[in-house]
């Protein structure tokens, strides 16, 4: 478990806690401006579970810690040639609509990030169902992490929020602050591998408690694909 090192100081408990459980607690930092934007420690903490993981595993499974495993992740077992799994964003947000023209920010986010066009392919979102540029929930990724792809995810942030433009555009628009880290994740991902190396998993991966609470149960509603 990565956790910031002034919450695992706090609490005397936790290593405590987690030795029981045969988990390690490691601690993890970020650039002290990085922390001007709500998830950027989580940017820096996934980079170094990255590094750590080394080549000691094949895969590399980055879960927020709010993540309840009901059964057995068959999915994130990815196959051969397969180096990333990842669910769409919830909601659009900032999210770029694939049948518009890539509006200022995510024209500079690719600018800078060396994004290829022909890298940048559709993904639908699972709450409102718009089909925009892709754009990943950075609560659960798989990775092979001798790819390095959240080490780069860490790069681009790092590039992303020393940009002047970028910073005067997150200063005039709250989401795009808040939600710059999936950007330099998508970035990320989308200026290393191709998509034929992607794997989109299914409803079952990364399916909010809140939809339960958002919607009614019916044979057409969301509940119904409950895992």
């Amino acid at each position: 478990m990565f956790a910031p090192r002034e919450i695992i100081e706090s609490d005397n408990e936790i290593q405590a806690k987690f030795d029981a459980l045969n988990v390690e607690v490691v601690a993890s930092g970020a650039p002290s401006d990085a922390l001007a934007y709500p998830f950027g420690g989580k940017v820096y903490a996934a980079s170094a579970a990255e590094q750590r993981t080394g080549s000691s595993a094949a895969i590399l499974a980055w879960l927020d810690e709010d993540t309840i495993v009901l059964r057995e992740p068959a999915e994130f077992d990815l196959d051969p040639g397969e180096t990333f799994g990842y669910r769409p964003v919830m909601h659009q947000r900032i999210g770029s609509p694939y049948d518009e023209p890539v509006d200022a920010f995510w024209t500079r986010v690719y600018e800078v990030s060396a994004v290829p066009e022909a890298a940048i392919f559709p993904v639908t979102t699972p709450a409102d169902g718009k089909k925009i540029r892709a754009y990943f929930n950075a609560g659960v990724l798989v990775v092979r992490p001798e790819r390095g792809l959240l080490r780069r995810w860490e790069s681009v942030f790092s590039t992303l929020y020393h940009d002047s433009t970028i910073v005067r555009m997150c200063g005039e628009d709250v989401y795009k602050r808040v939600f710059l880290h999936q950007a330099a994740l998508a970035a990320a991902v989308l200026s290393t591998i191709g998509k034929d190396e992607s794997r989109q998993f299914s409803e079952r991966v990364n399916y909010p408690l809140f939809f339960h609470e958002q919607f009614e149960s019916g044979e057409n509603s969301i509940r119904s694909k409950t895992p």
